[in-house]
């Protein structure tokens, strides 16, 4: 498993791909770092460079405070319980070796979201388990450019699933996803009701003008034409016109995730029968 290091200055110095993310994202504990070595990635993702070099300074802080490094280490013990509330999960890679994300928010997400409270799951806890995801693809390479094609599914999203509970669950999520310089390649909004235009047009003045060039809505007739564009037909699915009949959550990279996670909660499982032994 690869480990982060801890300087920017003993990594390579790519500038493309996923090795530059890795780079850009380390770095907290090195506290000889000057605002000059604000890595390119940072300088990509916003607006000017005093906004990158804030937000890579404060991204190191939130890496730090939470130990995200060793983040790999920690069990996620709802982590199969959160996946089959919350359609996200990982097809493969695009035509330009892209990690791709397909996710579905409907109105159900709103029942979901009563069901984590059920099960005690906090929206501190949703959140970690995103970051989980994405310090997993990121140190596996899972995609050498580094980037994400994200696919976002509406079919069945209306006004009222965006209630309270549901920003509850959401925002902290949102907030270590800003965390991450240039992630997403493009964002493609398929089966969007005019009620996501709606909310688009009060969300969008608030995100960075890069962030809202990468969103795109698909018309319903255009699904099939412009996915297999960017998709190989055999990673897209068949409900969108592709040869993909796999469900989601048996693509290799998603059965390489629940393996590698099963691992992580087992070896927690054992150190703490051990600590019992020491303790009886």
């Amino acid at each position: 498993k690869l480990q982060a290091q801890n300087t920017v200055r003993d990594l390579s110095q790519s500038k493309l791909g996923v090795d530059a993310l890795i780079s850009a994202l380390c770095g907290a504990f090195d506290d000889s770092l000057r605002d000059e070595d604000v890595p390119q990635k940072w300088i990509d993702a916003t607006d000017t460079r005093e906004q990158a070099i804030f937000q890579w300074r404060g991204a190191l802080k939130w890496r730090r405070e939470y130990d995200i490094d060793n983040i790999l280490d920690v069990p996620q013990p709802h982590y199969e319980e959160i996946k089959s509330l919350s359609v996200y999960g990982w097809l493969g890679l695009d035509n330009e070796q892209s990690l791709v994300v397909l996710q579905k928010l409907s109105h159900e997400f709103k029942q979901s979201i009563e069901k984590f409270r059920e099960l005690g799951v906090t929206p501190q806890m949703f959140a970690a388990q995103s970051v989980f995801l994405n310090e997993y693809w990121i140190k596996n390479r899972l995609s050498p450019t580094g980037r994400i094609c994200h696919i976002l599914d509406l079919k069945g999203f209306a006004l009222s699933t965006v209630s309270k509970g549901v920003i509850d669950y959401l925002m902290p999520m949102n907030r270590c996803m800003q965390q991450y310089p240039e992630l997403l390649l493009h964002v493609y909004v398929i089966n969007a009701p005019n009620s996501f235009r709606w909310i688009w047009r009060i969300i969008s003045p608030f995100l960075a003008k890069k962030t809202t060039e990468k969103f795109q809505v698909i018309p319903d007739k255009k699904i099939k034409e412009r996915l297999s564009a960017i998709i190989p037909v055999d990673l897209l699915p068949a409900e969108y016109g592709g040869n993909n009949e796999t469900p989601l959550y048996e693509s290799p990279f998603e059965k390489q995730l629940l393996e590698f996670v099963r691992e992580v909660n087992a070896k927690a499982a054992q150190n703490e029968r051990s600590l019992l032994k020491l303790d009886a």
